[in-house]
């Protein structure tokens, strides 16, 4: 059994300087409120993203008698962060993400997409048991072993997303920086049995009208997706020269 812990601060992000507050007026009305009126955004590289990682493992091995042996293991971790943007999907790049708002606070804090909260992994070798008398029998028939590996996994962490309207007034979606922002959110998105066709609940999520003084309500990484189940294995014999 192990916990392993991490916690980071000032990670990098880009946050436009030249953006302007939420309002209720319309970016064509605040625009001469920019801090630098001559641009149009100003890009610039800082450090105040932040994460923390949690993790709890379980691991069981077992070494090679008796023709089996095996290491499995199971963790249960969580892994937030802001560090990559209001609408999170991978990892970052080297000059963090281009924030949507720079007065944010912990608006973009949230589960961070690629991690999984569950995930077991198992290896194993299993001799079969077959064997012969005979020594040319025995050539054919023993010998022979299955080898694997188990993997499963829950799903990745998904975040609902639009980019055809400026709720927040800061004007997004003309200023050419980042238009990407969460919508607001009435309900939990995740169905008890989703299928192919409807795998999410798009009615818990709703659009929120233009220039009403604040970016949408919904949080990061809200969205469960599908979960990973996956066996390789290896029919082999091993022979003697």
């Amino acid at each position: 059994i192990s916990y392993v812990g991490s916690y980071t601060t000032g990670l990098v992000y880009s946050p436009d300087l030249n953006q302007v507050p939420a309002n209720t007026a319309g970016y064509a009305a605040v625009r001469d409120q920019r801090p630098f009126r001559d641009w149009n955004v100003v890009t610039t590289r800082d450090n105040g993203s932040r994460a923390r990682y949690d993790g709890l493992t379980l691991e069981a091995s077992r070494r090679f008698a008796r023709g089996l042996s095996f290491t499995s293991s199971y963790t249960l971790a969580r892994n937030n962060s802001d560090s990559a943007g209001a609408v999170p999907t991978g990892f970052t790049g080297e000059n963090g993400p281009s924030t949507l708002d720079i007065f944010r606070g912990d608006a973009d804090y949230g589960p961070v997409a690629y991690t999984r909260r569950h995930r077991s992994i198992s290896t194993f070798v299993y001799a079969l048991p077959f064997k012969s008398e005979r020594e040319g029998l025995n050539a054919l028939v023993g010998g022979w072993d299955v080898t694997g590996v188990l993997l499963l996994q829950s799903g990745s962490f998904e975040t609902a997303q639009f980019s055809n309207r400026d709720p927040s007034g800061t004007g997004a979606t003309v200023r050419g920086f980042t238009a990407t922002q969460r919508p607001d959110q009435t309900g939990d998105g995740n169905l008890a049995n989703p299928t192919p066709d409807l795998y999410w609940d798009v009615n818990a999520f709703a659009l929120p009208a233009n220039n009403i003084g604040r970016f949408g309500n919904g949080a990061v990484g809200t969205l469960v997706g599908p979960g990973t189940t996956v066996l390789s294995t290896t029919f082999g014999k091993n022979v003697r020269l």
